[in-house]
């Protein structure tokens, strides 16, 4: 029977083998990784100088697609002085052959087409960018004007909500197109009312944007009346930037009509929550508490034990300043102001008064009365007459300089303005 021969010869053959080959392992495997690496380092020094030196990374790598497309950015938008659509279109079809899926590449042909006066292939070629990318701006713009040139609203208006999404920055840019548009055309503002019922971000600040522009209020009433019949209504900034429009026209009774529209449940009158029991204050005709430094006002758990009221309190300050405010419509006619005011038995009268201003106008003479009812209770009454070149009164409460060294305060509530006699 044969013997076998010794294995241990042959394991330290191999040993060695492999001790000799470990060297030339680590000598390819560190070359393999300088070469990546510089490959990797020209990658991104190519992609550097694609961006600030197209020319000279096009002479480095050819295939450079980056490169390519700056300069058919430059040379169609005329960088050195002339634009020259057909070398742009140039560059950008050697881009799409390195990089077949570039959108900004098919952008830029559509680009080319357009300046080259080749609409239907600009058509083609935008349709394309576009539903490669929903991000790619000129090519959404283009659809956007194209969609309002043949009067194709909803397809405009769908390009004007990807556009905004993205950028919306472009609202000033596209708002000189788009206003005068809905101005003339019941057609786009529904359009635009559908899109806005989505409730996309932009909304607000386009809808402001409007109600403040339009060339006439009733468009601007038209797109709100769309939002409020729709599932998305318009929210108090929306319907407070076309009721300050109003204001500013001064068409007070259809700004009155329009907030009240916003506040369907507010219990309405000559004077509107007067018992100050309104969540959410609407200026102008809901009260506005204004900030001062010499003094403040705060809606409070009313001293009755029911509902709530208004506390004033003035600091003693070296100037007139307004606690609270709201804007009333009153016909030419004799009013009285009534309500019910808590106040130490010390106070001065004349620390905190109501005033009647007629709106960008004159102030009007009134007469205060206070009468007391009960222990710190007191009912004030306030008479004061109307003009007829005074259409709309602006009602505040103010502090006085100089009543009062102390801090005064004081608690209103159940107000509420009552005709004496009509002009």
């Amino acid at each position: 029977m044969a013997r076998r021969p010794p294995q241990h010869g042959r394991r330290d053959s191999r040993k060695q083998g492999e001790l000799r080959a470990s060297p030339l392992a680590a000598v390819l495997i560190f070359g393999a990784t300088a070469g990546v690496g510089v490959v990797t380092g020209a990658f991104g020094l190519g992609r550097l100088w694609a961006d600030d030196a197209p020319e000279r990374a096009l002479r480095a790598w050819p295939w450079q697609a980056e490169a390519h497309l700056a300069l058919a950015a430059d040379t169609l938008g005329g960088a050195a002085g002339v634009a020259s659509p057909s070398l742009a279109e140039a560059h950008a079809r050697n881009a799409l052959e390195y990089a077949p899926l570039s959108v900004r590449a098919v952008s830029i042909l559509g680009q080319a087409a357009i300046s080259k006066g080749e609409l239907q292939n600009a058509d083609a070629l935008m349709q394309t960018a576009a539903r490669r990318s929903l991000r790619d701006a000129p090519s959404q713009t283009w659809l956007f004007a194209r969609a309002l040139d043949r009067q194709d609203y909803p397809a405009a208006m769908r390009s004007l909500d990807v556009l905004l999404r993205r950028r919306p920055d472009l609202s000033e840019t596209l708002s000189p197109v788009l206003f005068p548009l809905l101005d003339a055309a019941p057609d786009a503002r529904a359009a635009l009312a559908e899109r806005m019922a989505l409730t996309p971000p932009w909304r607000s600040m386009l809808l402001t944007s409007y109600s403040r522009s339009a060339s006439e209020p009733a468009f601007a009433y038209h797109l709100q009346q769309l939002l409020r019949d729709g599932p998305a209504p318009p929210t108090d900034q929306e319907a407070r930037a076309y009721i300050d429009r109003l204001v500013r026209d001064r068409a007070y009774v259809a700004a009155l009509v329009a907030w009240q529209q916003q506040r369907p449940k507010t219990a309405a009158g000559l004077l509107i929550d007067g018992g100050f029991e309104a969540e959410d204050r609407l200026p102008p005709f809901g009260w506005q508490l204004l900030a001062a430094d010499g003094g403040a006002a705060e809606i409070i758990r009313s001293p009755s034990g029911e509902g709530r009221a208004l506390q004033a309190t003035a600091l003693g300050g070296l100037q007139r300043q307004r606690l609270a405010e709201q804007l009333l419509v009153l016909a030419p006619g004799s009013y009285r102001l009534q309500g019910r005011v808590w106040r130490e038995a010390n106070t001065p009268e004349d620390a905190l008064v109501w005033t009647v201003r007629c709106e960008n106008g004159p102030a009007i003479e009134a007469t205060q009365t206070l009468r007391e009812s009960g222990e710190g209770t007191f009912l004030i009454s306030i008479f004061f007459e109307t003009a007829q070149a005074c259409p709309a009164q602006r009602l505040a409460l103010e502090t006085r300089p100089g009543a009062s060294l102390s801090p005064t305060t004081a608690v209103y509530d159940d107000l509420h303005i009552e005709p004496t006699g009509l002009q």
